[in-house]
């Protein structure tokens, strides 16, 4: 069977066809058509040859821009990364430099007497004592603060404290929840109010401390 007219451009296609298909078969395929056919098949090889190009061509600007893409979120993750770590050393200097330029305050232990629960007049006073040792000691947490405020009670108070936080591990929200509960507990209605209220007569000039002294004395034997 006759060939067909090969232009240059079935040639360049033709060779393609040989190292894909090998060459003896390739011009087996070609030869066992007309030569109209024959340049449809080499025509029909070359598009199919272009479009495959251009898929590969296509996924590799896909994978291009995908590995771009990539490599921008790395560096900015990177960027990132450094400037969290700056801010972490700058944080970190800051607060050391804070802490040594802060003296700190050396805790002084101060003598508590036990308090009971029978003498309600010495409530108030040892509860500014039990105060101010805590601060003495810098015991700043709620909770330290109240189990140290327990240690210092005895008899009625302890047996009072103690019930409370067997029947709720959670009896006193804070320190100051703990002190009101005491009072309530331990002192007779309006006591603190009437205390204080003769106190700073007292210190206004109205009454004299000896007064306020003897009054409080002569409540308590009553």
């Amino acid at each position: 069977m006759s060939s067909a007219q090969f232009s240059e451009t079935h040639l360049v296609t033709i060779r393609h066809m040989c190292s894909a298909l090998g060459e003896q078969e390739a011009w087996s395929l070609i030869h066992a058509l007309a030569p109209p056919a024959q340049l449809h098949l080499v025509e029909s090889f070359a598009r199919h040859g272009e479009n495959a190009r251009q898929d590969i061509a296509a996924q590799a600007q896909s994978l291009a821009s995908e590995r771009d893409a990539a490599l921008q979120e790395v560096a900015d993750l990177s960027a990132r990364g450094c400037a969290l770590e700056d801010t972490l050393h700058h944080t970190t200097a800051r607060m050391s430099a804070q802490t040594a330029s802060k003296p700190k305050q050396r805790a002084v232990k101060l003598e508590v007497p036990k308090y009971g629960g029978l003498a309600s007049h010495q409530l108030l006073r040892w509860i500014k004592q039990v105060s101010r040792a805590a601060d003495a000691l810098n015991i700043d947490d709620d909770e330290i603060r109240v189990s140290f405020a327990m240690s210092h009670l005895t008899g009625r108070a302890d047996d009072w404290a103690w019930g409370l936080t067997c029947e709720d591990g959670f009896a006193f929200a804070n320190f100051d929840n703990f002190i009101e509960q005491l009072k309530a507990a331990f002192l007779p209605a309006n006591s603190d109010f009437q205390y204080r209220a003769e106190y700073l007569s007292a210190r206004q000039g109205k009454r004299s401390i000896c007064e306020y002294a003897n009054a409080t004395k002569s409540r308590r034997s009553n």
